[in-house]
């Protein structure tokens, strides 16, 4: 990033507790303007660095207020409820639109506050809790409502107008169901002993530093993130069409992919990874276990620690399997890479290729 244009940014931020959440903000905001000032520099080639800064952080809206709100610095915040987490198996979110930050919270209640507000009745938040089940949600939008608005608005984050914040206390030990039909939601900092179901039509969701006892994950559409998870249990993922991006995790992984693409670095565990049309690229920083890779007509490639050591077994029709690292291959037709194989590699290709590295 530019300096000149980080230390503009920087301003933003000052004397603000940087809480998970309010990092996960300030990288977003970060991300956005250095963006924005790139564009400018283009458009403005004779402009100084300071006057660009000043123009990207000038249409920044006032960040600072924000940041203070999820940091719950401010005390004037709409408090749409709370609620003691003793009472509830299960915590729902269904969200339609703006951006919304889920964190780990101080005490025994769930916490709903709303940030910033807009008088649309279809951005209205609401709460229904019955039957130890403890849902957020936001009405349904009609044509040309919630999302004509948010399009003439340009759906800048600044813009949304509707920023909400939900803690959830340590002491809760159910499960998360957490669905996503358009707008960014942020879940950070959290220690669950149950399930985090997670369905994703559209918009995007950022999954960040939390521990769990496992994961299923639909992505219908849209762009997911996970970074810094540690899943007790099995990693579940269903992705149709979309992005999904996952950074140092650890987990039994059982994924599969119609469509899209699954972009990994720093995976540990075990798993199999199954694909029609989409591509995967996974790179591996512990190998505890067996690992399968099949494909139809997509592509897998998979880059395994430098001193792992282990079968691959290779099935193909039209499709090819390619291994780049140094191997021999045995009277039988076994395939061993390293002196000590510890655990073995499936790769069946049908159309598609895949490539171990």
């Amino acid at each position: 990033m530019n300096t000149t244009l980080q230390n503009e940014l920087e301003k933003l931020f000052t004397g603000i507790n940087e809480t998970v959440s309010v990092r996960e903000f300030k990288e977003e905001v970060f991300a956005d303007a250095s963006e924005n000032f790139t564009d400018l520099q283009q458009q403005q080639p004779t402009a100084s660095e300071l006057e660009l800064a000043q123009k990207v952080v000038a249409g920044l809206g006032d960040v600072h207020a924000v940041a203070q709100s999820i940091a719950g610095e401010v005390t004037d915040l709409v408090v749409i409820e709370q609620a003691n987490a003793s009472n509830y198996d299960t915590f729902e979110l269904d969200a339609y639109a703006g951006e919304i930050f889920i964190a780990r919270g101080v005490g025994d209640d769930f916490r709903v506050d709303q940030v910033l507000t807009n008088d649309d009745a279809e951005f209205a938040v609401k709460i229904e809790n019955a039957n130890r089940h403890f849902k957020v949600t936001m009405p349904r939008p009609t044509v040309g409502g919630v999302f004509g608005k948010l399009k003439r608005m340009g759906f800048d984050w600044h813009d949304k107008q509707n920023i909400i914040r939900i803690d959830v206390p340590e002491s809760f030990k159910g499960d998360m169901k957490i669905k996503v039909n358009a707008g960014e939601v942020h879940i950070t900092d959290l220690d669950l002993d149950g399930w985090l179901d997670l369905e994703l039509n559209a918009g995007e969701v950022k999954v960040k530093s939390i521990k769990v006892a496992n994961i299923e994950a639909n992505i219908m559409a849209g762009s997911a993130l996970f970074k810094n998870v540690e899943v007790a249990g099995v990693f579940r993922a269903n992705v149709k069409a979309g992005e999904v991006e996952l950074r140092n995790v650890a987990a039994d992984f059982q994924m599969s992919g119609a469509a899209g693409s699954i972009e990994a670095k720093d995976l540990m565990g075990h798993g199999k990874f199954s694909g029609k049309a989409a591509n995967f690229e996974l790179a591996w920083q512990t190998v505890n276990g067996d690992l399968a890779f099949e494909t139809a007509v997509g592509n897998i490639e998979v880059k395994l620690p430098g001193k792992a050591s282990y079968h691959v077994q290779v099935a193909k029709s039209l499709g090819d399997v390619e291994i780049k690292r140094m191997h021999t291959v045995t009277a039988d037709q076994k395939v061993i890479v390293g002196d000590a194989p510890t655990f073995t590699v499936s790769a069946n290709a049908t159309l598609g290729n895949i490539t171990i590295k």
